[in-house]
């Protein structure tokens, strides 16, 4: 399994672990509606616009299977709402449930943390759902509760929470693993 950076025929696949990750993983927190109304086929576009366009602060890697397949990916840039500390977030990390608890997602967190730090970026934020069953995986690496908001899905408002962490504390304890 490998890491690299996406590319612009991986929009597909891309599509593909979001929506299977969502429907998997908020089962029963969001909407059921909402999810099943998700389509891959709908989202590939945007992905394809969102990689073509990418701005180099900006990135995108995906997670690979051994034959090559994508079964996770992570997208990584400036905080969009303006945080004094933490000048750079992780948009979105997912990977397939059959594919995680093999190192996947702590490479694709490392690989984002590398990029962010090569960008001048000291600090970054995660973004999750308060209720999401994986929350253990951004407070592993010593993520700490900085903010919540609500949010609203499908209709329905959730609470968000953001995790914190120092770029250079993420990758000493990332490389521990």
């Amino acid at each position: 399994m490998r890491v690299r950076e996406a590319k612009a025929g991986d929009s597909t696949a891309i599509a593909h672990v979001q929506v299977t990750t969502w429907r998997t993983t908020y089962r029963g927190i969001v909407p059921a509606e909402y999810l099943a109304a998700m389509s891959a086929e709908a989202r590939a576009p945007w992905w394809e616009r969102q990689i073509a366009d990418q701005h180099p602060d900006v990135c995108t890697f995906v997670a690979c299977d051994v034959s090559g397949r994508v079964v996770g990916f992570a997208r990584a840039g400036p905080e969009r709402d303006g945080d004094p500390t933490h000048t750079g977030e992780l948009y979105a990390i997912y990977v397939l449930e059959g594919h995680q608890r093999h190192g996947l997602g702590r490479e694709l967190v490392r690989r984002v943390a590398l990029h962010l730090r090569g960008h001048a970026h000291r600090a970054m934020l995660v973004w999750a759902l308060a209720a999401n069953p994986y929350r253990r995986f951004y407070e592993a690496p010593g993520g700490t509760l900085c903010r919540a908001r609500p949010i609203e899905i499908g209709g329905v408002v959730l609470e968000a929470v953001a995790y914190g962490y120092d770029l250079d504390e993420l990758l000493t304890r990332l490389a521990a693993y």
